[in-house]
């Protein structure tokens, strides 16, 4: 059984449309043939191509071949990741002595949080004080 096409859901419109104008700004990057190459500029730059992922799917179908229906669905997926990052916690790393790792552990322990927790918890009020000290 042959695998299912990818398709461009609504949620990920944005940022196939913001990939494919960067893309086909560059003549020769559709197809070799200038005719169908400004045909599918053409439809696109009409802008009802945007209006729906139907419409973006179709126009794709159209005028895509399977490498650049492959560059374009790893363009959303990193998209795709780089939002959902956005909205994460970035973490960072940092060096502890055993003495204060096994301080921040049993507390944790008891607490049932993680050690960020912990620190955010226990360190809260001295960094409110900080805060009205320092200038950014």
């Amino acid at each position: 059984m042959a695998m299912a096409k990818y398709k461009i859901s609504d949620e990920d419109r944005y940022a196939a449309n913001r990939w494919l104008e960067k893309k086909v700004a560059k003549y020769g990057w559709i197809s070799k043939d200038f005719k169908t190459e400004d045909k599918a500029k053409q439809v696109l730059s009409s802008h009802s191509v945007y209006n729906s992922a139907e419409q973006l799917n179709a126009w794709c179908e159209t005028y895509l071949d399977s490498a650049q229906w492959r560059q374009l669905k790893n363009a959303v997926r990193a998209a795709r990741k780089r939002n959902s990052d956005a909205f994460t916690e970035r973490k960072k790393s940092i060096d502890l002595t055993h003495a204060a790792w096994f301080r921040l552990s049993v507390i944790a322990k008891c607490d049932g949080v993680t050690l960020s927790e912990v620190i955010v918890k226990h360190l809260d009020k001295e960094f409110e004080s900080a805060l009205k000290e320092v200038e950014f």
